[in-house]
């Protein structure tokens, strides 16, 4: 039994002897059971005979020789050859194969200088993603003294004077680590940029560019084809977008050998966001053509001078349904640009200054691997395939002016017939109706009785499309099987475009899971297969899809492949380069993102499927976990941990309960483990817990759970239809008293603990319970009571007598006081959407609907607070000296009406408070209480927000804005102390979509002339206080300052003669807080500064 602390511990250590020990244990078993597969040897034999096929790439050029990659059939490598023509004698220029004697050496990546006199390569080893770099002069094919290590994550750029290249390392480990490249996880941090000049030692190597303010950085720079321009491109993570960075290399002084003491080459800052991607395609001097994904998430192609960086033009626009995937420069000024259309590469030749169409290029249905070409040539090549064609190297000639596409080289698989086999696509309905593509291959003519074994593939992530390509293995297990083989395009990938990767990322990553289960249904009920026939398999991040799938639909598969998968998503962003997936799954290091991410980490949602039916005989697929012990991507701890998971608990034999190894002190057994609801303990008996939840029930409901059966849960009190359940609380052995609230004010009633059945209603006035003070263990239990004209009851009530006997205990007076001068109403008034808004009007009695009083209107709407009456000292000064009529809006956002009532006023609808409230404004004009210029509003905290965006959003509306201690820099919030706690209810500026809400209400970005807004010159913005402290750490005093300055230069300092004659201030408390704990004289030091600006300001006469 191997639990998540054991495996945190253990499994993450590649050296420790126990982790061996497991994995020499399970290499054992894996194999004893594949022996015991009766075509293993089969299958090895037909692979191995149609694997030996002579393998071409396309074609490449440099000076007057041209390059290719070959690998004559089953050589471990590819190798490199060389020609000085394309019809001449080709000869070996580098061959892996005699690198080492088990082929695990490989060429990772390559460059050949613009004169063709070298080769600079770099070499991997056991599939690592560590490589060395070497060079070779090519005339003699001599292998120079040059090496490079700790490279990783890196491209080889030559300039073009051929005197040396760029590249991209990390540090080397630091003295006295022993660090076996390849199987350690430590994190890939701080990548650097480095210029190596030949013939000299890695230690002369010249820093170009770093970043160790921002280490998770991968830098990668290019050389133009022209030689002049070194282009860095910055990414953070896997999303496509990137910064973009230039250097006139042509201009340096002392050119890159003159940058050695400054340790970076002059960038200037082309692009200094990741708000999209750029990809250079050509340049004529400063004047450069881009590939970017900007405001065009199907690409499009762009222009822009250096010497103008301001100024961008389209010169190929986005396509409405197909995704533009390159676009390269050839013939001096035409594109070969490839789109993708429905998962299917089509092939143009454009114009390079307008971007028109030339001509369409007939290649077959299929991907483009490969279009191997340069701006200076005519000729070109293009390296094709499909499901059905092993490879087809195209060339074309463009000297006539019309393209002449015809076959260089064609690959031949013997012994394969293609007219045996068919191909489909089809568009699969997913759980929420979009229609994912599909390719359906197998033998043709097959009878859709659900008898064929099917293998279903995937990937669906970091912007990857799966297009049309060969597979020996496939043509095997059709052809000696009958397998149907299935690729499905699912959301997360890049089939078409940016919008369809989102769809499939972060938040919205079980779209990924939905669509392949969806698929997998499709083949089930389509007839092609049946469950017990059908595998899945992936890789990566398809090795993840696979798991969570197996996890959430294990009776749906008869076999689970998952190759070197994401497993462990809570942890995997510690590993390696682990920390550039966060772009596509978020992190666990952030509460949102955690939620997220536990619901379908495959190592976290393991189950026993017989626990989760009333079927013993379900069980997971039979599964194959692979790995490789040098996987420095995806390290294996990944596959390791989940196959000691599912070990542990999916073994019938083997009953666990919950397994939690303490990591703290005490020995939590989590009871809830996800954020899905809140749940409040009420009482207990032993192991019987009795529960306050908004589970399944936004406006609460009480439940019960014997901690001895945790899955099984009963409802004790249900939600009711209207009113909110606000509290209960266990009194008299096994009773409750329960506090409901109904539109706004409290109702108290006695229940029964154990059936929640109603017992007595406690008669209490109109308003709010502030406490109910109580023990189980006691018959007495005491109420505080308060309302907007009872400055405070307290009720005891005894239930000695099994009747609730209840009675004032103590009564609070307020001197000179008389409720009776006074009135309390509650109207409901429709909001811009028509949801009906309570709100409290307490004033005077008798007064006259004229519009002549001065009117307060409060309101704060967040977090799920409710405002209820309460009793307050400086509104009756207000309502008696000044005429007030005070008015309390208890707009959405709050908890009035339970959590819905909550998620309608939060995060992408926060816009509705600020609607609720200022049409309780409208209503108050309109009804006749007051008029504009009489009328203040206030709030608090989040009601500082609520005043600061209402002033924006209708400044002519009110006569006064009293703003304390509020949020009102809505895009960095949540860097200042607790702030990042906030981002429940407001959302975060970090992620785009919720940047997108903030940025339209924040009141520091908002501030706008009114004036210039309107016609009428005399507008402006009411007279406004805005209020702080020095010591207030949650709503920290900057919030304030801000907005202020930001106030008074955009309305006033700005201009001269400016139309703002309304005072914009600022009150600054000193030694005081939040709120909470000041002293009595400070509270009344700032209601008397407040609201005397208030008086002033609508008008309000003194009344003795």
């Amino acid at each position: 039994m191997i639990d998540h602390h054991t495996l945190k511990v253990r499994l993450e250590d590649p050296d420790s002897e126990e982790v061996k020990e497991f994995v020499k244990k399970q290499v054992e078993l894996t194999e004893s059971v594949l022996k015991k597969c009766d075509t293993r040897e089969k299958l090895h034999d037909k692979l191995t005979k149609f694997y030996d096929y002579p393998k071409f790439g396309a074609p490449f050029r440099e000076a007057d020789k041209y390059f290719y990659f070959h690998n004559s059939g089953l050589q471990p490598q590819k190798v490199m050859y060389m020609q000085d023509s394309l019809d001449g004698k080709a000869e070996v220029l580098l061959d892996p194969n005699g690198l080492s004697e088990d082929g695990t050496v490989a060429l990772s990546t390559y460059a050949v200088s613009e004169d063709a006199k070298y080769l600079a390569y770099a070499l991997s080893s056991s599939g690592s993603d560590w490589v060395t770099v070497k060079v070779m002069r090519i005339e003699d094919k001599k292998v120079e003294p040059d090496t490079l290590s700790w490279v990783k994550f890196s491209g080889i750029s030559w300039t073009n004077d051929s005197k040396g290249f760029f590249y991209s390392r990390y540090p080397a480990p630091k003295e006295g680590e022993n660090l076996d490249a390849g199987t350690e996880t430590n994190a890939n941090l701080d990548h650097q940029l480095y210029y190596h000049f030949l013939g000299t030692d890695q230690s002369e190597d010249i820093l170009c560019w770093e970043n160790p303010e921002n280490p998770q950085y991968t830098l990668g720079a290019s050389v133009t084809e022209d030689g002049k321009f070194v282009l860095l491109y910055i990414n953070e993570g896997c999303d496509p977008v990137n910064k973009l960075y230039y250097c006139d290399i042509s201009t340096l002084p002392g050119g890159i050998e003159g940058c050695r003491e400054k340790k970076s080459l002059p960038f200037v800052k082309l692009i200094d966001n990741f708000d999209a991607m750029y990809q250079a395609v050509a340049n004529d001097d400063t004047v450069f053509t881009f590939l970017t994904n900007k405001d065009a998430p199907k690409y499009k192609l762009v222009r822009v001078d250096l010497k103008e960086p301001n100024t961008w033009t389209e010169i190929i626009p986005q396509s409405e349904n197909d995704v533009l995937d390159s676009a390269v420069a050839v013939n001096g000024n035409q594109l070969v640009v490839s789109y993708m259309s429905d998962c299917k590469h089509v092939l143009q030749l454009r114009d390079l200054q307008s971007g028109s169409l030339l001509h369409n290029l007939p290649i077959s249905i299929g991907s483009v691997d490969d279009v191997s070409a340069r701006r200076k040539d005519s000729l070109f090549f293009i390296a094709f395939t499909s499901f059905l064609t092993p490879g087809t190297i195209y060339q074309c000639d463009l000297k006539s002016g019309v393209p002449d596409l015809k076959i260089f080289r064609e690959i031949v698989v013997p012994g394969f017939d293609q007219t045996e086999f068919q191909v489909s696509q089809v568009f699969v309905p997913s759980k929420d109706g979009t229609k994912i593509p599909m390719f359906v291959m197998a033998r043709k003519d097959i009878v859709l009785d659900g008898s064929h074994p099917c293998l279903l593939y995937g990937y669906g992530g970091f912007n990857i499309s799966l297009t049309p390509y060969f597979s020996v293995s496939r043509v095997v297990l059709m052809r000696h099987l009958g397998l149907v083989y299935c690729l499905a395009n699912i959301r997360g990938g890049g089939e078409y475009g940016e919008e369809w990767h989102k769809d499939g990322s972060l938040a919205k990553k079980q779209n990924c899971f939905d669509d392949f289960i969806s698929s997998a249904e499709y083949l089930v009920s389509s007839g092609y297969t049946q469950p017990k026939k059908l595998a899945i398999e992936g890789g990566s991040n398809g090795g993840l899809l696979v798991g969570a799938c197996t996890n959430q639909m294990p009776d749906l598969f008869g076999c689970s492949l998952a190759h070197v998968g994401v497993m462990d998503m809570l942890r995997f962003h510690k590993f390696t380069i682990g920390h550039a997936w966060t772009s596509d799954y978020g992190c666990s290091d952030k509460e949102e993102e955690f939620q997220w991410l536990i619901k379908y980490s495959p190592l976290h949602n393991v189950r026993r499927p017989w626990e989760q039916s009333n079927d013993r005989s379900s069980q997971y697929p039979p599964t194959l976990l692979l790995t490789a012990d040098h996987d420095d991507r995806v390290v294996p701890l990944h596959t390791l941990k989940l196959l000691a998971v599912c070990i542990s608990l999916t073994v019938p034999t083997c009953y666990l309960s919950f397994i939690l190894v303490c990591l703290a002190r005490f020995p939590f057994v989590k009871l809830i483990d996800n954020f899905d609801a809140m749940y409040q303990a009420v009482a207990n008996d032993d192991t019987v817990f009795t529960f306050l939840t908004n589970k399944d029930a936004p406006k609460y409901k009480l439940v019960r759970v014997d901690l001895k059966e945790p899955n099984t849960w009963t409802e004790i009190i249900p939600q009711s239809e209207n009113d909110v359940l606000d509290s209960a609380v266990a009194v008299n052995g096994n009773q409750l008293v329960v506090s409901y609230m109904s539109d706004c004010k409290h109702v108290l009633q006695l229940r029964d603990l154990q059936s929640g059945s109603l017992l007595h209603n406690l008669p209490i006035s109109i308003g709010s319970v502030d406490d109910v003070s109580a023990r189980r263990k006691d018959s007495l239990f005491f109420i505080a009571f308060t309302s907007f004209l009872t400055p405070g009851t307290i009720y005891q009530c005894d239930l000695k007598s099994g009747v609730p006997d209840l009675k004032i205990f103590r009564e609070i007076v307020v001197p000179g006081f008389d409720q009776t001068e006074f009135q309390v109403s509650q109207v409901f008034v429709p909001s811009k959407d028509g949801t009906k808004i309570p709100m409290f009007v307490v004033a005077r009695k008798d007064i006259v609907l004229d519009g002549s009083h001065p009117c307060l209107l409060y309101g704060y709407g967040g977090f799920n607070i409710s405002l209820t009456p309460y009793f307050s000292v400086s509104r009756v000064v207000l309502m008696r000296h000044l005429g007030l009529v005070y008015c309390l809006a208890n707009i959405r956002g709050g908890g009035e009406y339970g959590e819905e009532w909550h998620k309608d006023g939060s995060l992408a609808k926060k816009q509705n408070c600020f609607d609720d409230f200022i049409s309780s404004a409208e209503y108050l004009v309109s009804s006749g209480y007051t008029q504009p210029k009489k009328l203040a509003i206030e709030g608090g905290s989040n009601g500082g927000l609520l005043v600061g965006a209402c002033t924006n959003q209708r400044p002519d509306l009110f006569g006064c804005s009293l703003a304390h201690v509020g949020v009102m820099d809505m895009l960095r919030f949540h860097k200042f102390t607790i702030g990042h706690a906030w981002t429940s209810d407001y959302g975060c500026s970090d992620k785009e979509e919720e940047f997108q809400w903030l940025i339209k209400y924040s009141p520091l970005h908002n501030v706008r002339r009114p004036w210039e807004q309107s016609n009428d010159r005399s507008s402006q913005y009411p007279p406004t206080l805005l209020l702080t402290a020095d010591h207030d750490d949650r709503v920290v005093p900057l919030h304030t300052l801000k907005l202020l300055a930001t106030m008074q230069y955009v309305l006033c300092t700005s201009l001269e003669n400016s139309p703002q004659t309304n005072p914009i201030l600022g009150r600054i408390d000193c030694k005081a807080g939040h709120g909470s704990g000041r002293p009595t004289k400070k509270v009344i030091d700032e209601w008397a500064d407040s609201y005397s600006f208030m008086a002033k300001v609508v008008g309000a006469n003194w009344i003795d």
